[in-house]
């Protein structure tokens, strides 16, 4: 019986151990990283007739189209900009009703609520004597005739 005993308490120090040591396990990285030497040319040889970018976004204002001098881009860009302030105000109401059906289909799910509170009662011990308990009698003259008589 006592070396059936023994097994089981010895496990549990081992399982806590290696509960403990686990975490710092993949700590170990190995040696310390270097990083390797790699050939870098001097300049790369696509950048023969190549020059550097000089952006002028100032140019690129609100309609930069213009610059394009396209009667047809002209319509078409003014086409867009209707056409996406009725894509937003039908985005809007795909939104509004998504939140409808959602704020009806909040009922179906349980409400998890939570609350703390605290309260202190403390009685006085120089409070006058509670009084006799009594039942309470809703018609006290019906019930004194009733005595008076059967007297």
């Amino acid at each position: 019986m006592n070396f059936i005993e023994r097994p089981r308490q010895a496990f549990w120090p081992g399982i806590l151990l290696a509960i403990a040591v686990l975490p710092f396990v993949g700590c170990a990285v190995g040696p310390k990283y270097h990083q390797p030497v790699v050939p870098t040319p001097p300049a790369y040889k696509e950048a023969g007739n190549w020059k550097p970018a000089q952006p002028n976004e100032q140019n690129l204002g609100g309609e930069w189209w213009k610059i394009f001098q396209d009667p047809q881009l002209d319509a078409l860009e003014a086409q867009v900009n209707v056409s996406n302030q009725n894509l937003k105000a039908a985005e809007a109401q795909f939104q509004q009703a998504r939140a409808a059906v959602r704020y009806n289909r909040a009922d179906y799910f349980p409400t998890v609520t939570a609350g703390l509170s605290a309260t202190r009662t403390r009685v006085s011990a120089h409070r006058p004597p509670r009084p006799q308990s009594r039942q309470y009698d809703p018609c006290p003259r019906a019930h004194a005739q009733r005595i008076r008589s059967n007297a």
